[in-house]
This record gives structure tokens, C-alpha cells and sequence, in this order.
């Protein structure tokens, strides 16, 4: 167990002492290769959702423009159900988060290929 003393900052392993006047702080300290692993799973994280969000937005936007473009009357019936839960799905989502997926869909044009 090893103790480093720097000014008024103690350092042992997990824990740093911060003497201030006569109050003693005690902070969880994380060593920096720890600290910069968690720091580097969470960009990770954070851009596989980004980037899987882009891909939804993608698809709901396909989604709604193929359904605003679709005569109900043509459909047969044993897709009445599909339509049904497509349509009911699109109408929940709130109307930022389909504006974003038109705006996306509607600015690479509906038929281009969207892969990235």
C-alpha cells in the first residue's frame, strides 16, 4: 500500500486526503488507466448508439413516406395488420424525432442507397 504526500493532498491507492485548514476531505480517487478505459467504453457506447439511431431515423422516415405514398385501397388484406401497427407506430413517435427521420430521409432522397 503505498502513500504519496503531495502539499496537503495524501494519496494511498483508492482514496485521496485533502487536508484544508483543519477539514479532511476524502475522495474516491481512480487510477487514470481505469478512469480512461470507462471514459473510452462510454464514447464507444455513445457512438454505437448514434449510430444506430441514424440507422432508425433511416428507416422510420423510409417507413413514412412509403405509407404517406401508399393507396390503402391496393393493400391486400393479409397486410391490413402491417399497415395497421406501421401507421399506429409512426403516429406515436414524437414529432422532433419524425421531422429529424423525414429531414434525413427527404435530404438523401428516398430511393438513393442510405448506406453510409
Amino acid at each position: 500500500m503505498g502513500l504519496l504526500a503531495s502539499g496537503n493532498i495524501w494519496r494511498c491507492d483508492a482514496y485521496v486526503w485533502q487536508y484544508s485548514g483543519l477539514q479532511r476531505k476524502i475522495v474516491a480517487a481512480m487510477p487514470d488507466n481505469r478512469k480512461d478505459r470507462e471514459i473510452s467504453m462510454l464514447r464507444s457506447e455513445i457512438e454505437m448508439l448514434m449510430s444506430e439511431r441514424q440507422t432508425l431515423l433511416r428507416v422510420t422516415g423510409a417507413a413514412a413516406v412509403f405509407v404517406a405514398g401508399m393507396d390503402s385501397r391496393s393493400l391486400p388484406r393479409e397486410s391490413y395488420a402491417s399497415a395497421e401497427m406501421l401507421a399506429e407506430g409512426l403516429n406515436k413517435l414524437p414529432e422532433d424525432t419524425l421531422r429529424d427521420a423525414l429531414d434525413l430521409v427527404k435530404g438523401r432522397g428516398a430511393a438513393k442507397d442510405t448506406k453510409t
